[in-house]
């Protein structure tokens, strides 16, 4: 049983290889000195839209539009419910009518990849297009992707994912580091160096730090009786006076 399937996944990675590379080679105009003619080339498009939009299902929009004159012309659309367009239109993907007075014709051999557009409704779509031209004929295969749901569900997990702060960050930072930061902070609202400090001064920076929670991170007493140049039995019993417990 798995070698059965191991082989029909092989072949179905295969198949899809070859039909991506055969799409890349068709939409090489005249490419090996081969063109293929206006109603195979319908066929193929048509053919390969009707093939997209039923394997990615409803949200997936695929249109095959012909350049007609001076304007481009939907000739096959699927899932047309996405963009409201149907067969005989002349509206592009933004909603607005395609003619010569504002499309650039002479850029119908660029192709486009996954833009992104907003319909006027507020749907998000994620569009490609892909021209094929011949002797007679400019065709365009597109691809549009409603991504409205996707966009809401990213906005919603974005909204409740966020934080005030990077409280796992913060507790992976070492422990020295975290002392110098805090102490610094307080020390910088005081404005003062510590050469000068009297006992109001030092208890007014014990304060601000217990805001902070310094006293809650180990080895705090040291590092704060030979940052401020006093025995921790000063820093000990500074807290008692005003009230701080040290875990």
């Amino acid at each position: 049983m798995y070698s059965c399937i191991k082989k029909v996944k092989i072949c179905q990675y295969r198949v899809y290889i070859f039909s991506t590379k055969f799409v890349i080679d068709i939409f090489s105009p005249y490419k090996g000195g081969h063109c293929m003619d206006k109603t195979n080339a319908y066929d193929f498009l048509c053919r390969s839209a009707e093939g997209i939009a039923k394997m990615f299902g409803k949200y997936c929009e695929t249109v095959v539009q012909e350049v007609v004159g001076q304007e481009i012309e939907v000739v096959a659309i699927y899932n047309g419910h996405v963009s409201g367009r149907k067969v005989g239109s002349t509206r592009s993907i933004y909603g607005d009518d395609v003619s010569a007075d504002d499309f650039d014709f002479s850029k119908l051999s660029q192709d486009s990849s996954n833009q992104l557009v907003t319909l006027s409704d507020g749907k998000v779509i994620k569009s490609s297009s892909y021209y094929l031209r011949g002797t007679d004929f400019t065709y365009i295969l597109g691809i549009n992707y409603d991504i409205t749901l996707m966009e809401q569900i990213r906005n919603y997990a974005e909204d409740i994912s966020l934080t005030e702060s990077d409280f796992l960050g913060s507790l992976q930072v070492k422990k020295e580091n975290s002392l110098q930061a805090l102490y610094e902070d307080a020390l910088s609202l005081i404005n003062k160096p510590v050469r000068v400090f009297r006992k109001a001064d030092r208890q007014t920076l014990i304060r601000l730090l217990n805001e902070k929670n310094f006293f809650g991170l180990a080895k705090c007493i040291p590092f704060l009786s030979e940052k401020l140049d006093v025995s921790k039995y000063t820093i000990y019993k500074d807290l008692n006076e005003l009230g701080i417990t040290h875990q």
